[in-house]
């Protein structure tokens, strides 16, 4: 499976329903959750697993480094972040507005 793939697995309907939401398309959306992923917080680094998933917690501007690191425009920052947190949420694991999500595979 490519990274879009796995991307698409991992996030599944979020994606739809926050690029309905967003000023950004669901290809581009996928692609910058992809880009992301390669960028985001080192795998072993301190999270909280749940499902599987870990969920890593940054610190508010921690998104504008990995979106700088990848290249994403501001809106798909935006959307990407979106994301994360809908996902963590789910799982149980809410940030408070002094940090920001990352969540990937444990």
């Amino acid at each position: 499976m490519d990274e879009y793939g796995a991307v698409e697995e991992l996030f599944g309907d979020l994606i739809d329903e926050v690029a309905l939401e967003a000023p950004v398309s669901r290809g581009r959306l996928v692609a910058a959750l992809a880009r992301a992923d390669a960028h985001g917080p080192p795998a072993d680094s301190a999270a909280t697993v749940r499902d599987g998933l870990a969920v890593h917690r940054l610190p508010v501007d921690g998104w504008n480094a990995v979106a700088a690191a990848c290249g994403l425009t501001p809106a798909a920052e935006v959307a990407a972040r979106e994301v994360h947190r809908r996902l963590a949420a789910a799982l149980g694991v809410a940030a408070d507005p002094t940090e920001a999500v990352f969540v990937r595979r444990a």
